[in-house]
């Protein structure tokens, strides 16, 4: 079924406020779940919302929680999330981040104690709007395997970088260190779809292409598989630096060692004209992008794509066309509301 993007957002909203959510935190919640499916990150998504639930529920995710800065210097600070939600905890964050950059040029803020921050690249682009570089990097709990092994060690722990430009579009990274989003299995599930060869491997280390095999590690049953490491020992290498930095020095923990849920999360903010002018710098983003684009195609292409490109095509798409529910999820959702009397 397709949904109006605002059609949409009320579901979400109207089933948070019923799990206890405040109008700002339901809002916050909504938006960033549905900017996931306009940018066609659909594991990150509105499909998140029953989990969502259950935790709320469950007592592990939690409303209205203070945003507490237990250390703080002039260009830093390290937030207690105090297992709020990810996107509300994690926006605000951004947010001091930003402003500590105009301040020092520079910021880094860290996060512990904190649920699913959901779609990362939202954090960075905060950042661009403000004339500055934006990063966010997070680990996560193990659902990869380090490269060579055949056990849940390593989170996705994904990176994200937003750069602002001038005429073209921004250069926004945001990619996990495993092959793919776990988020992206999910959805194949749903969509009741195959998972391409060499995402995933089974619990004998042997390739799959059942996303159910993986979700039945996420559930801690018996054969459950594993997501692969991006590029082999690059992507396993990458991996272990982010889940040092967002976890180790947060205190988050690390994904195999410590972390028991949620994510540890490392943002920075870089105030461009402390460097050069913001001007000089998006011409020169501009330029690159334009020489990029112009290299001749090797066969098979037709064109060369930018970091973010293909979200944000998407998402003017999906702004236009609407959101595609599965049939999987509309009915997890339906149910949910019923379960608290919500009208979709």
């Amino acid at each position: 079924m397709r949904y109006s993007v605002n059609d949409l957002t009320k579901v979400c909203v109207r089933i948070l406020r019923a799990l206890g959510a405040s109008a700002e935190e339901a809002n916050i919640i909504a938006n960033q779940l549905i900017e996931a499916n306009l940018k066609g990150q659909d594991g990150h998504g509105v499909l998140m919302l029953p989990y969502y639930a259950k935790q709320v529920q469950a007592g592990k995710f939690r409303f209205g929680v203070d945003f507490e800065v237990v250390h703080e210097t002039l260009s830093s600070a390290l937030i207690n999330g105090n297992w709020g939600f990810g996107q509300v905890i994690s926006t605000k964050a951004m947010e001091l981040a930003i402003e500590k950059a105009k301040r020092q040029s520079i910021s880094l803020v860290g996060i512990f104690n904190c649920n699913h921050i959901g779609l990362v690249a939202h954090y960075p682009m905060m950042a661009i709007k403000h004339d500055m570089i934006g990063i966010t990097i997070c680990n996560a709990v193990p659902q990869v395997a380090p490269y060579g092994g055949r056990a849940r060690k390593m989170g996705t722990n994904p990176i994200s970088i937003a750069i602002p430009s001038k005429e073209e579009k921004p250069i926004v990274l945001d990619m996990a260190t495993s092959i793919v989003a776990a988020g992206k299995v999910r959805a194949k599930y749903t969509k009741g779809e195959k998972t391409p060869k060499g995402w995933i491997i089974d619990s004998e280390g042997k390739p799959t292409v059942d996303p159910e095999i993986f979700l039945k590690g996420d559930r801690g049953e018996p054969g459950g598989g594993m997501l692969l490491p991006f590029g082999g020992y690059k992507g396993f290498g990458l991996s272990i630096i982010i889940d040092l930095l967002s976890g180790a020095l947060t205190g988050a923990g690390c994904s195999s060692t410590e972390l028991q849920r949620g994510n540890g999360i490392l943002m920075s903010a870089i105030k461009i004209d402390s460097f050069t002018s913001i001007e000089r710098f998006t011409e020169r983003v501009d330029n690159l992008i334009r020489s990029l684009k112009n290299t001749p195609t090797a066969p098979g292409f037709d064109e060369i794509l930018m970091p973010g490109e293909l979200e944000f095509r998407e998402y003017e798409k999906r702004m236009k066309e609407g959101i595609e529910i599965d049939a999987l999820t509309l009915g997890n959702l339906e149910s949910l509301a019923k379960e608290l009397d919500v009208h979709v």
